[in-house]
């Protein structure tokens, strides 16, 4: 050893001379290298992870950008979303969207369920109308104007209901752009029923059956992601809000049978 600061080796053929002081400021760098790297990743990480609850909550709920985040999903995600909801018993669809509720999916279920209630509607009449009268029949836009009316009004206002008995009953505060993301897709079973219903088969009990089963399948759904939610809240407040929830929806899938499909043969 020459000095406290070098380390002379010798081998039989070579000298080979290694400075320490530059060996561990090499490997102090490269520590602090590789950790600022893994810094770098886990704080990108972290920040994408939390990206959209901080958009969510950092504008007013009285700005567009407020709801801009909720519209922020992909046509994937809305098939799926779409799925779980016409398959309860697949699934809970409230705890899989939890912090990742859209609105975007449930307003174009809902709208195009508008539109085919009110085609359906008018073509089942059609086909229900005598040969001798069908020259003379006319489309009815009314149907048009009651479908938008009752399905947006019952999707909005049902889980606005729900949240503020919750909220002002049992101090609860639940979410209710999640409660309104899963009122919105489970009415998909609604839209194939709707379209079974304009096939001409000439019986006014087919559309009663696809209505019916349409009205258990959301129900269903309805029934399995309220009840446990509700149920953490409290234990008074499930009769209520179930039977509520539920006699509301099976008034809906009435009113949609006797409306639009109610005509004499």
């Amino acid at each position: 050893m020459s000095d406290n600061n070098s380390v002379d080796l010798e081998f039989v053929d070579d000298d080979v001379h290694v400075d320490v002081e530059e060996l561990a400021a090499y490997d102090d760098s490269r520590s602090y290298g590789e950790a600022l790297h893994d810094d770098e990743d886990g704080g990108d990480t972290q920040e994408l992870l939390s990206e959209e609850e901080r958009a969510a909550s950092s504008h007013s709920i009285w700005t567009v950008a407020y709801y801009q985040t909720f519209f922020d999903v992909d046509t994937k995600e809305v098939g799926k979303r779409m799925y779980d909801a016409s398959l309860p018993f697949r699934t809970k669809f409230l705890v899989n969207i939890q912090g990742k509720a859209d609105l975007y999916g449930p307003f174009w279920v809902c709208t195009t369920l508008v539109f085919v209630l009110a085609m359906a509607g008018n073509i089942a009449h059609y086909f229900a109308t005598p040969r001798d009268q069908q020259s003379v029949w006319h489309y009815d836009f009314g149907k048009l104007t009651a479908a938008a009316t009752v399905i947006y009004s019952y999707v909005l206002l049902m889980p606005l209901i729900i949240c503020l008995f919750l909220k002002f009953r049992y101090g609860s505060n639940p979410p209710i752009i999640d409660v309104l993301c899963l009122y919105g897709y489970m009415m998909t079973p609604f839209v194939v029923a709707a379209l079974l219903c304009a096939m001409p088969f000439g019986s006014t009990v087919l559309p009663w059956m696809f209505i019916t089963f349409a009205a258990v399948l959301s129900g269903a759904t309805l029934l399995k992601n309220l009840h446990p939610a509700i149920s953490a809240i409290s234990k008074l407040a499930e009769f209520p809000v179930l039977v509520l929830a539920l006699g509301a929806h099976a008034g809906i899938a009435v009113g949609f049978t006797m409306y639009f499909f109610r005509y004499s043969v």
